[in-house]
């Protein structure tokens, strides 16, 4: 079943799939239903992450075409591409989150804490031209 999934191009279901049948056969073992898990015999589909990622030239185009919405949307827009931060990390930002010349996130995912440069820019968008 998780083989049809697999080739279907559908890996991340596959393994959504397994670790939830992990999870049941696991509870069944707890309350004495079955004597072993079979699912633990298989292996987790390996899923290729596959993102589509936008040019300089799409950005400005899109940042263009924004202009006529409020002024915090292009801002927010500005900082998401110069961070490269998640929707949900940008949202969590505060003013208290800039020190000694720096903006500390501790991102959500990941837990990871990092500090990015305030002077951080994107050549390539010609931020000045917009």
């Amino acid at each position: 079943m998780l083989n049809t999934y697999v080739a279907e191009g559908k890996a991340v279901s596959a393994r959504v799939i397994r670790s939830t049948l992990v999870d049941v056969f696991r509870g069944a073992i707890a309350e004495g239903h079955v004597a072993t898990n079979p699912v633990t015999t298989t292996r987790a589909a390996k899923s290729e992450v596959r993102r589509s990622r936008l040019t300089a030239n799409e950005y400005v185009a899109i940042y263009h075409a924004a202009e006529h919405l409020p002024i915090w949307l292009r801002l927010s827009m500005d900082l998401a591409v110069v961070t490269g931060q998640r929707v949900g990390d940008l949202c969590r930002m505060k003013w208290s989150d800039i020190n000694d010349g720096h903006l500390h996130i501790g991102q959500s995912k990941t837990g990871a804490k990092i500090a990015i440069p305030l002077a951080l820019t994107i050549d390539a968008l010609d931020f000045g031209s917009l």
